[in-house]
């Protein structure tokens, strides 16, 4: 049995080579996982590799009758074991430090709608 059994079934043979990866949602309803990797000097292999995953659906009675997505259960389990793979060679960011930066953007993207909704307003004078 593979050690990082679902990176292996997404196509990853190398998981030593991988130095870091970045996950966010795209547009629409997927997720993006962005694996790279420290290869040797004249590797003709790739140093990033993207993988999209669809969101799942939420139940509108868990989320208030609104509809809602969820991050896919691979992706979850990929992400793991990517934590793994990265804290055994001491590469890891702390999860905290990635949610900070996670939120920091959003809080940017939404101080740009706030002012784009201002600015709408005051063009049509509502």
């Amino acid at each position: 049995m593979a050690m990082y059994p679902t990176l292996t079934e997404m196509g990853i043979t190398s998981p030593g080579e991988i130095s870091s990866y970045e996950l966010f949602e795209d547009i629409g309803e997927e997720d993006v996982l962005r694996v790279r990797y420290r290869r040797k000097p004249g590797s003709l292999l790739p140093e990033i590799r993207v993988y999209r995953f669809r969101r799942i659906g939420v139940p509108a009675a868990q989320t208030g009758d609104k509809a809602a997505t969820e991050i896919s259960p691979k992706l979850s389990k990929a992400v793991v074991e990517l934590d793994e793979l990265l804290a055994a060679h001491g590469e890891v960011s702390s999860l905290a430090a990635q949610i900070n930066d996670a939120m920091t953007a959003i809080e940017m993207e939404m101080a740009r709608v706030r002012s784009l909704t201002r600015q709408i307003r005051e063009t049509t004078g509502g």
